[in-house]
């Protein structure tokens, strides 16, 4: 099924405005980085990845008209750009060292990137203190390591991860029962 906003979105890409392509590069962005890290492991590489696929997009803007959903584009974009860095820059051997994904692993990899975004967008919207206890917890540090890297006590840490929570869960009701698989993942 296409999104008829995506749909919109691309004709005015198309088109030459720059506010959609923005508006396309800010609602992508960070879930693309995050499903490209699921395959590269390396950060700094994958946010290349998905620049310069985006800067692909901006420069044959005239051929969009050929895509038929933005979004699926994307992914695949990045998944082969991802998978193509692997081969080429690592000389990985594909089938010894890296056996094909099932689409099942490459849908579960997209459907993770976008929680985390989601979840990132929500701990933004937290007040400054609780939000750098909160990005501190997402990193694993335990109570006590944030207590002493901010110079608070634990039960204030507790407290803004309290509330924290709280915000959270409200904001991301819809997909908060999502979360603790997230973290059970990490090895």
């Amino acid at each position: 099924m296409v999104d008829s906003n995506y749909v919109e979105l691309t004709k005015s890409i198309k088109n030459g405005h720059e506010s959609a392509y923005d508006s396309l590069f800010r609602e992508f962005y960070t879930p693309l980085v995050l499903f490209s890290v699921s395959l590269t492991n390396d950060k700094d590489i994958s946010e290349n990845i998905v620049q310069s696929i985006f800067c692909n997009i901006w420069e044959s803007r005239k051929k969009l008209s050929k895509i038929n959903n933005i979004k699926s584009y994307l992914y695949t974009s990045v998944r082969n750009k991802s998978l193509t860095h692997l081969r080429d820059i690592e000389k990985i051997d594909f089938k010894a060292d890296f056996p094909e994904k099932e689409d099942k692993d490459i849908t579960n990899s997209i459907l993770e990137a976008e929680i985390y975004t989601e979840l990132y967008s929500a701990v933004n919207k937290l007040p400054l203190m609780c939000k750098n206890v909160f990005l501190l917890k997402l990193e694993g540090l335990k109570n006590e390591e944030i207590a002493e890297n901010i110079g608070i006590s634990k039960e204030t840490v507790r407290s803004h991860l309290k509330k924290g929570y709280s915000v959270i869960k409200k904001d991301l009701e819809e997909i908060y029962y999502l979360l603790p698989i997230l973290f059970l993942k990490k090895d």
